[in-house]
């Protein structure tokens, strides 16, 4: 049916209109936008969408060789793109208030800091930390103030019964990250706000928000041209923007590997680095923000015990893509498939050698890698059962009696209150607990020891203590009931 009267720029130039619909043969030749008015009738969007499509027609008048040239461009722009830092994300009042109304969030996030120094992978530099943080509220712009939004709500523990999940300054971020992808805002800023995110659902056992937030990392990574931790050196960028967008990678990387141990069958985003990509630079240089003589040391640089954390937990990551990678591999002849499962366990076995200083340290504070690395050895001896790999299965099984024996003497620690405070045991050590409580679960089952029934009572205290700052623990509580029950 056609439009009841001529278009705009038909009527406007006095001439005959023939009236097709979307657009009349003369806007079609001219290539000129063809509106048709009808009287009584308004061709406006309700209100309550008008102000999205608004901000849409304004960014994409702004911004013709952004993101749009990256993809859909090719090869007449460049595929490097640093992202807009101009463009705003819509971040609610109350998100607003939740970061510029609190006069301690500088104290809040400087102590989470120190405390967790970001669980091992620091990723944002400090100094820029300190500046956002300096700065005046209205001199923020909103993916600054995302930034410390997400920084803070992983800062503070869940207030009592609540969930994190329904967490209301959780759900406000959420919206807000939809709101900058609608408005395609995408930039350095924004991919730090979103790992932090993905720590903190990790941290609560928030599924599949956690995997799907995951999976968008990976995403921003590629879209801004972060494909692998060693940068193309014509790149615009200094050595801070440089070793910043390296450690993106390399967090994403890890988290990765860190969340596949509970889903050991699905596929990696992220493939295997090559060997000779660079690592995460030494904290002096990083602190420093200014590259050392041993700033650039690649995976095939030995692990020792003097490397920076961040190191060590890459290097600890490496080794579980090689242990899901075992995991399909069991198509291999019997004897190739468990030489290469002892194999596995050797090398795991002398990094873990490598941070054995850590041994010595007081109750629950292992850091990351070494709680990563326990948790491999248990995946690789359900492979290794699982595959029906029996050798390697027994290969491993003094391995992952001492790992479980540790695990069960720190709690026992710690539950004697030798901790200064129930906020310190890291979020990594959940799923290690959560193997060795199964471990001495099928012991107590076999051999009935009161002994071993002691230790699974002080191994579920643990859990309920952590479940008050993170409510991953309360996650893996839930599905070790259901698994007594059943």
């Amino acid at each position: 049916m056609k439009p009841p009267l001529a278009c705009v720029k038909c009527r406007i130039r006095k001439k005959k209109c023939d009236r097709a619909y979307p657009a009349c043969s003369y806007c079609l030749k001219t290539h000129e936008r063809c509106e048709y008015r009808v009287s009584g009738v308004s061709n406006k969007l309700p209100a309550r969408a008008a102000p999205l499509v608004q901000t849409l027609d304004r960014n994409r008048r702004s911004r013709t060789t952004g993101f749009d040239g990256v993809f859909l461009g090719y090869p007449f722009f460049p595929s490097y793109f640093a992202g807009d830092d101009n463009s705003n994300v819509i971040i609610s009042n109350d998100l607003r208030t939740f970061v510029i109304n609190d006069r301690n969030l500088g104290k809040n996030i400087t102590d989470f800091l120190e405390e967790t120094n970001f669980f091992c992978m620091p990723f944002i530099p400090r100094q820029d930390l300190h500046a956002q943080l300096s700065n005046e509220s209205s001199q923020l712009n909103s993916s600054e103030i995302l930034l410390l939004a997400c920084i803070k709500v992983l800062c503070l523990p869940v207030e009592g019964d609540a969930c994190a999940q329904s967490n209301p300054p959780y759900l406000a971020i959420k919206t807000a990250f939809v709101s900058a992808e609608v408005n395609s805002v995408l930039n350095v800023r924004l991919l730090q706000a979103l790992v932090v995110l993905l720590i903190y659902e990790y941290c609560h056992g928030i599924y599949p928000s956690a995997y799907i937030t995951l999976g968008t990392c990976t995403r921003y990574l590629a879209a801004l041209g972060i494909n692998r931790p060693s940068l193309p050196s014509e790149e615009p960028i200094d050595w801070v923007d440089t070793e910043t967008r390296r450690r993106l990678w390399w967090a994403i990387y890890t988290m990765e590997r860190i969340i596949m141990l509970g889903y050991p069958k699905g596929n990696l985003l992220l493939g295997e680095p090559d060997q000779n990509e660079p690592l995460p630079s030494d904290d002096i240089s990083w602190e420093q923000a200014y590259p050392s003589a041993e700033a650039h040391l690649t995976l095939l640089a030995p692990a020792t015990s003097e490397m920076s954390s961040f190191r060590h937990v890459v290097h600890a990551a490496y080794l579980i893509g090689r242990v899901l990678q075992h995991a399909s591999d069991n198509h291999l002849p019997v004897q190739v498939y468990s030489e290469r499962g002892k194999q596995l366990n050797r090398t795991i076995s002398a990094l873990m050698s490598a941070l054995e200083v850590e041994t010595r340290s007081a109750v629950f504070l292992v850091t990351v890698p070494r709680a990563i690395l326990n948790s491999a050895i248990f995946l690789l001896h359900s492979i290794s059962v699982h595959s029906n790999d029996e050798i390697t299965a027994e290969h491993l099984e003094l391995t992952r009696s001492s790992s479980a024996k540790i695990y069960s003497d720190r709690v026992r620690l710690f539950l004697q209150g030798n901790l200064e405070s129930e906020y310190k045991p890291s979020p990594f050590l959940l799923h290690w607990a959560f193997h060795v409580f199964q471990y001495f679960h099928a012991m107590y089952r076999r051999e009935g020891h009161s002994e071993i029934l002691q230790v699974l009572q002080d191994l579920e205290k643990s859990f309920e203590i952590l479940d008050r700052r993170w409510n991953l623990a309360g996650v893996y509580m839930t599905l070790l009931n259901t698994m007594q029950g059943k």
